[in-house]
This record gives C-alpha cells, sequence and structure tokens, in this order.
C-alpha cells in the first residue's frame, strides 16, 4: 500500500508493505500520522498557521488540528479543500492486494 502527498516539488510519503495488513476497509494509525504529517509540512512551508489554512480551505481549525495530530481522518473533500488551499496536487490511489 502506498499512501502520498505529491507536492509540485514530488515529495512522496510511502507505507511499508511488510506490516500486517488492517482490517478490511480500515486503515491502521500509521496512515493517519502519515496524512497529517504531510499536511503540517505543507502548512509550515508556506508559513501558514492552522487558522490562516482554516480561512483559505473553509476546514474548521480543530478538524485540521486533528488531522495533523493524526487523530482522525480528513474527509475527501477536506482532502481536496486542504490540497487546494496549499496548492498541493492530491493522488489518491486505490489497489486491489488480491483477498
Amino acid at each position: 500500500m502506498v499512501i502520498g502527498a505529491n507536492t509540485y516539488a514530488g515529495a512522496m510519503v510511502a507505507h511499508d508493505t511488510s506490516a500486517p495488513a488492517p482490517e478490511p476497509g480500515v486503515f491502521g494509525v500509521g496512515e493517519r500520522e502519515l496524512i497529517g504529517a504531510a499536511f503540517v509540512e505543507a502548512r509550515k512551508s508556506r508559513g501558514l498557521s492552522q487558522r490562516e489554512l482554516e480561512r483559505a480551505s473553509k476546514v474548521p481549525q480543530g478538524k485540521i488540528s486533528r488531522i495533523e495530530r493524526g487523530a482522525t481522518y480528513p474527509t475527501t473533500k477536506e482532502l481536496a479543500q486542504l490540497a487546494n488551499a496549499l496548492q498541493l496536487r492530491l493522488h489518491l490511489v486505490v489497489l486491489d492486494d488480491g483477498n
């Protein structure tokens, strides 16, 4: 499984595929943390506070905080809003592992 946040600079975050697979339809905490870390890095590299990102994305600051800490997943709408506000290209990949 690969989870990525492709920026215009081409950064990619990958997950170790040798780790035990999570239950069907459920991601593990590690994936939430990777997603959150990608958004923290993008936000900070642009010199934005969470409040400024809230205004630009229309995603509540409290939700941004929980996403960045890996406490929750963003919805697909929130992913798009955050990516747009941060000028990120969003790539979602769904792979069939054959099970």
